[in-house]
């Protein structure tokens, strides 16, 4: 075993249910952050799913240099994220997520 310097990291693949996962979030994020359209994640039946859902969206908007907002409706096991402005970061408390069907 070793470690070498490497020029970059390989991009994500389709390879597994996680690399398809981050690129779903990151394809949502995306369009989000071009429609204003929320996106919801369901079967989110525990905390710890939740969080790590969460944490997901939260570092993958990071990575395409925007913020998001997370909600969670615990009645629904399930997560309700969207794309926001840096300029509205601080209002995003504000933001009307209460969509029907998404």
């Amino acid at each position: 075993m070793g470690i070498t310097k490497a020029e970059k990291l390989p991009d994500i693949t389709r390879q597994s249910i996680a690399s398809e996962l981050i690129l779903e979030i990151r394809d949502s994020l995306v369009e989000s952050s071009k429609s204003g359209q929320a996106f919801k994640v369901d079967e989110l039946v525990d905390d710890k799913t939740f969080h790590n859902m969460q944490q997901r969206i939260r570092t993958q908007a990071k990575k395409l240099g925007m913020n998001a907002s997370v909600r969670r409706a615990k009645e629904e096991d399930a997560l309700y994220f969207v794309a926001i402005a840096e300029n509205i970061k601080d209002n995003a408390k504000d933001l009307d997520l209460s969509y029907e069907e998404i």
